[in-house]
């Protein structure tokens, strides 16, 4: 469609900087683990039965082959890079351009929402209401969270800021969460 690698956040000008960015991004999502963990109170976001048992193999396989290139690198591309391009956005922060992408990362969530009922937090907060419920209150998140990512790509310049932030939120959570679940 003509895009250029500048729109889609893949300038390699800007690449020490959405480095930089996304390396402090990381470290503010290390410390939020790291106070969760410390907080006995805080750390049921991380029981999330949709983790399973699995060995420490497959554990690897999930945290630094799957989760990068089969959610984050997929997503980011997507989401933060492509459809706000063709929105309209470009490397410019355009509203309309941020929340159009942002409600279609909601909606790729639909699937996923559907087994937040395993997540203790989740239960604990929403339990009693309907598995739909759940789900369409779950599939709100995304789009903000998509918001702050788009953020992260705008302010390091380059896909590579919200793809760290993103990798560890979700590469980084897998672990703990594995730790804590046996000691549930």
């Amino acid at each position: 469609s003509g895009l250029g690698s500048s729109a889609i956040g893949l300038d390699r000008r800007y690449l020490p900087r959405a480095a930089v960015v996304g390396l402090l991004g990381l470290g503010l999502v290390a410390l939020a683990f790291a106070t969760a963990l410390a907080v006995p109170a805080l750390r049921t976001v991380f029981y999330d039965g949709r983790v399973g048992a699995p060995g420490l193999r497959e554990l690897l396989w999930l945290v630094l082959v799957r989760i990068p290139f089969g959610t984050v690198v997929v997503e980011e591309v997507a989401f933060r890079g492509v459809l706000p391009a063709l929105f309209g956005g470009g490397e410019l922060w355009r509203w309309k351009a941020v929340l159009a992408a942002a409600v279609l990362f909601g909606l790729w969530h639909a699937l996923p929402s559907l087994a937040l009922g395993q997540n203790a937090m989740v239960q604990a907060g929403f339990g009693g209401l309907p598995l739909a419920v759940v789900s369409v209150l779950a599939m709100l998140a995304p789009p903000g969270a998509g918001v702050v990512l788009h953020w992260c790509r705008h302010v390091g310049r380059g896909l590579l800021t919200p793809a760290l932030v993103h990798l560890a939120t979700n590469s980084g959570g897998l672990p703990v969460t594995w730790w804590l679940m046996p000691h549930h």
